[in-house]
């Protein structure tokens, strides 16, 4: 990744990373949520990353308790399914950023990187850092 990438560069590729994400089907996310117990109105208004964050905060309590699979089947009533998962954090981030891309926010990009950590002086030698970086977070 070249160092000088541009702000443009950075926002745009920010923005495939959220549309591959939009190739998940929503039912089947929601379908999952559903098996796990989850009631269906509870989810009509979510989008795919909150979905997969209330997948991996149920996979989460599995595996923290040691459990198998076969307790899937209404695991989300043991817990809150709901709450914000750190692992998914630079997904989220990345959204606001391809937001910023949408809506045309100057240096918004910018506070979204540093809410992850993020040193904005690295950005001197242009966007490419901070792809990396995002990268980094996200995989």
């Amino acid at each position: 990744t070249s160092l000088n990438m541009s702000a443009e560069d950075f926002l745009s590729r920010c923005k495939t990373i959220h549309d591959s994400l939009k190739e998940i089907k929503t039912g089947s996310l929601k379908a999952f949520l559903i098996e796990a117990g989850v009631q269906k109105n509870a989810l009509k208004e979510l989008g795919n990353l909150k979905l997969l964050q209330g997948i991996q905060n149920i996979l989460s309590s599995l595996i923290e308790n040691r459990e198998t699979i076969s307790s899937w089947k209404d695991a989300a009533s043991q817990i809150n399914w709901k709450q914000e998962n750190p692992s998914l954090s630079a997904l989220f981030i990345n959204n606001d950023i391809r937001q910023v891309d949408a809506h045309i926010k100057i240096n918004e990009e910018i506070k979204a990187l540093e809410r992850l950590g993020f040193d904005s002086a690295q950005l001197y030698d242009g966007y490419g850092k901070a792809l990396d970086f995002m990268f980094d977070k996200i995989i």
